[in-house]
């Protein structure tokens, strides 16, 4: 990650390289006041940094303070809840070597997007779900995907629906005024605009 300052003859100029990562990087979010970055990996890293001197913020009572612009990690605190209880799994489906679930039985979150006013929380699953949450989220939301109401539209939060094909390739995203949600699958090719009301 190379982060860059922009001074007042709009000029850039490197301000330090980010090598934390050992692998590509799928979200980068940064604080409300620019003095932190979080990214995320795909082999599942959320890492920290200060943007002043590039340094990794290791220790957790550092970060509890943090208020982020946006929040387009699938991990942390304020995101468990798209993510499956691993008590709901039945036993035979537990890795006992290392006792956690596989991936393969339950739905991950690949995609999230917190809305601009902090209110609410966007998901894309590999089902291929879309869920609508309050934010932050501690709990999985209501399935609703036999539900006659057209997209997300007065349901509030905490509820998901079937959008995409199933696949590990989706996104999604509020529009800027937050009154709608925008959806891609690149295993269907499709693209939904939902709206939030």
């Amino acid at each position: 990650i190379y982060i860059y300052h922009n001074d007042k003859s709009k000029r850039y100029k490197l301000k330090c390289i980010l090598h934390s990562h050992t692998a590509p990087i799928t979200s980068l979010d940064f604080s409300s006041d620019g003095s932190y970055i979080q990214s995320t990996s795909s082999e599942g890293e959320l890492l920290v940094h200060n943007t002043e001197y590039g340094d990794v913020m290791a220790l957790p009572s550092q970060l509890k303070s943090i208020q982020w612009a946006t929040l387009t990690s699938i991990y942390g605190w304020p995101v468990q809840g798209p993510w499956p209880n691993c008590d709901a799994v039945a036993a035979s489906e537990i890795n006992v070597a290392d006792d956690t679930c596989i991936s393969s039985v339950y739905d991950e979150p690949i995609s999230v997007d917190r809305s601009r006013d902090g209110k609410y929380l966007v998901a894309c699953s590999t089902s291929g779900k879309v869920q609508l949450c309050c934010h932050p989220v501690r709990t999985t939301p209501k399935d609703l995907t036999g539900s006659t109401r057209s997209g997300l539209e007065g349901l509030g939060a905490n509820a998901e629906f079937l959008g995409h094909s199933p696949g590990r390739n989706a996104k999604c995203r509020f529009s800027c005024d937050g009154k709608h949600v925008i959806t891609a699958g690149r295993e269907d090719c499709v693209v939904m605009i939902w709206a939030v009301e």
